[in-house]
């Protein structure tokens, strides 16, 4: 239970931006060390990898140090790569529930006829080549719901192969509209059922640097991509200017070039 009790009801750009404010160094301390134990997760696997030939090849004997065997024990290190992926996910999970929810309650503070599912912001590939690009706030919400609901996915009385929402019993449907907008931003959800958080993979495929060398990964871009979809739900309730004037002292923290919490 927070400290500060919310003593009158905001106007929803001024909310929105409060939001970004006072959340932006929790955010970013939350994003950074998903990153973080994404690359120590990929790091555990590629020694991994090599102990795995070193146990095949018989390089380690009785007669090696004991702690090196320990270091590459094959059990020990697929727990830790464990630890580290479940770390990455649920760091990503914080900052994904908290871009959701300010973006939502802008969308249901300004507009009438919001859906949970309509999509504004950036547009993100189709992977499976449906036509059907998804953007910000659909994958967001569509990958927070993957948070809440993933296990009730895995079940048994859940149809698989996954069906078109439309196609299937009402009961399943919601949960279909989620599993549609995964299968389309990350292709997964085709050859097996989805039983993992893909909180990372959004986290990744909204920051865009993943595999660029010379670009770190940045929540002040995240942010960014936050306020073009904010600004797309404000463009079409005609309160553009007024999330602007909202958002002006916040432009200089916004820089991209800017990643310090």
């Amino acid at each position: 239970m927070g400290s500060f009790v919310k003593l009158e009801w905001l106007d929803p750009y001024e909310l929105f931006a409060s939001k970004l404010d006072l959340s932006r160094r929790p955010m970013a301390l939350s994003f950074n060390e998903a990153f973080a134990a994404f690359r120590r997760c990929h790091s555990i696997l590629h020694d991994l990898q090599w102990a795995d030939f070193n146990c095949e090849e018989g390089w380690l004997t009785e007669g090696d140090d004991e702690a090196a065997q320990t270091q590459l024990d094959p059990g020990a290190l697929q727990y830790q790569a464990q630890v580290e992926d479940n770390s990455a996910d649920w760091q990503a999970s914080v900052v994904l529930l908290f871009a959701d929810d300010a973006l939502q309650s802008l969308a249901r503070g300004v507009l009438r006829d919001h859906k949970s599912l309509d999509g504004y912001g950036p547009e993100y590939l189709d992977v499976t080549n449906s036509g059907r690009p998804v953007r910000l706030t659909t994958l967001l919400r569509a990958g927070t719901n993957a948070i809440r609901h993933v296990s009730d996915w895995d079940t048994p009385e859940m149809p698989f192969p996954y069906r078109r929402p439309e196609e299937a019993d009402e009961r399943w449907q919601q949960a279909l509209q989620n599993i549609d907008v995964i299968n389309r931003a990350f292709g997964i959800g085709t050859s097996g059922r989805i039983r993992d958080f893909v909180s990372m993979r959004v986290l990744i495929r909204v920051d865009g640097t993943l595999g660029d060398k010379d670009t770190e990964p940045s929540y002040a871009r995240f942010e960014r991509a936050m306020i073009e979809a904010a600004t797309d739900i404000a463009r079409k309730a005609n309160g553009a200017e007024r999330l602007e004037r909202s958002l002006r002292q916040l432009v200089a923290a916004v820089d991209p070039r800017n990643n310090d919490p």
